[in-house]
């Protein structure tokens, strides 16, 4: 099979669904992994947003609840060492 420049040596298909469950290239197997949508990284700026709305419904009172969220987005982001 060709795909762009490479060429794999050997394609499994599995026997009960026929799709290609995994392949081989220049003599390593590598397994294929369906990607769900709910596996990806959150964006950077959606994580602050759903950050705000999270401790806005927990009904958390403070003066800067979106510093608040933000600097917790950051951290989780590793974004404090960028600034």
């Amino acid at each position: 099979m060709k795909t762009g420049d490479d060429t794999f040596d050997d394609i499994y298909v599995s026997k009960e669904t026929g799709k290609v469950v995994g392949v081989m290239l220049d003599g390593r197997d590598y397994k294929l992994i369906p990607f769900n949508e709910h596996d990806s990284p959150m964006a950077y700026k959606m994580a602050k947003k759903k950050t705000r709305e999270i401790l806005s419904s927990a009904f958390i009172e403070a003066p800067n609840m979106n510093e608040l969220a933000d600097r917790i987005v950051d951290c989780l982001y590793r974004k404090e060492d960028e600034k």
